[in-house]
């Protein structure tokens, strides 16, 4: 019920004065509203276009500018931003910490993705790590977790983690091997790794507040490496599994009081009941009239959750 109304019904019984009742309604109408969250949004944006432009400019003119000057640029951008974030920034917390700026976490994020193609274009000009080339990976992923955790940066911390995976073998350009065992393995790990993480931030009490992140690169690991069993020529083990681990993310979403782990649960499980159910359906009304049903309901269902978690918030 809107604040109108509400004052429409208390005028009507007499418990208020028009007079004041039109006071406050103006007032509401009036009322400010904060556009941080947008402001974010848009410099998160402005950092990833940056980043991307970086990555494009190195390796457009590599050959042109020499190996060492683009080193030196992407280095020294590093740098200043570190420096930056040290003198802005306050002592280690263990807990959350606001930013002393609005750019400050997107100028350490930027600075972040620099040492990034700086790492991999020193490996693969000078090759320095030989045949453990992924070494870089793993220096870069402990790097970010140790700027991470220093200024409070959840951006920074997602960037190692993806370092980590990209270390681990998983990498966008390989999507098409999580259907070989030995991938989803390595997901299945990675995704155990990222949700032991998330336990012990937690139950140390520092930076408590990554949780979510280190949830999230747990979640979609070992959901959609599970789903992946699902394509497999046996796939009810998976299937099983899959639904148990549907079952505990939705449990902790319930518990958390966070939706966006019910949509994991409910989109992955729903995946993998169209795997199952349609390895061996061969007319195609069938299918169409499967996934029109089926998605409806899982439309409906999650309609429903939102405005649960809503009213339960």
């Amino acid at each position: 019920m809107t604040l109108d109304k509400v004052l429409d019904k208390m005028t009507a019984s007499g418990a208020m004065v028009p007079l004041l009742a039109e006071r406050l309604k103006g007032l509401d109408a009036e009322r400010p509203f904060s556009v941080h969250r947008e402001l974010k949004a848009l410099l998160y944006l402005g950092a990833l276009l940056m980043a991307a432009g970086l990555a494009a400019t190195v390796k457009k003119y590599f050959d042109a500018l020499g190996p060492w000057t683009v080193l030196g640029g992407l280095v020294a951008l590093f740098a200043a931003s570190v420096v930056y974030c040290f003198e802005r920034g306050g002592s280690f917390d263990r807990g959350e910490v606001r930013p002393p700026a609005l750019l400050f976490d997107y100028v350490l994020y930027l600075g972040c993705v620099a040492w990034g193609l700086a790492a991999a274009y020193a490996e693969t000009r000078f090759h320095i790590f030989g045949g453990a080339w992924k070494t870089h990976l793993l220096i870069s992923s402990a790097l970010f977790a140790f700027l991470a955790y220093r200024f409070d940066n959840r951006l920074v911390l997602s960037l190692g983690l993806c370092s980590l995976a990209a270390w681990f073998g998983l990498e966008l350009q390989g999507l098409h091997s999580w259907f070989s065992e030995s991938y989803r393995l390595l997901g299945l790990a990675f995704g155990t790794l990222a949700a032991l993480a998330a336990y012990v931030t937690v139950r140390t009490e520092v930076k408590s507040h990554f949780q979510d992140v280190y949830g999230n690169f747990a979640g979609h690991f070992v959901l959609a490496s599970l789903l992946s069993g699902t394509w497999t020529r046996d796939p009810y083990f998976y299937f099983a599994c899959l639904l148990a681990a549907c079952g505990l993310t939705a449990a902790h979403a319930v518990r958390a009081r966070k939706f966006f782990y019910m949509v994991y649960a409910v989109f992955y499980g729903y995946l993998g009941l169209c795997s199952v159910v349609l390895r061996n359906a061969r007319e195609t009304g069938f299918i169409l009239l499967y996934f029109i049903v089926s998605s409806l309901g899982v439309g409906a269902g999650l309609f429903y959750l939102a405005r649960r978690f809503k009213e339960e918030a």
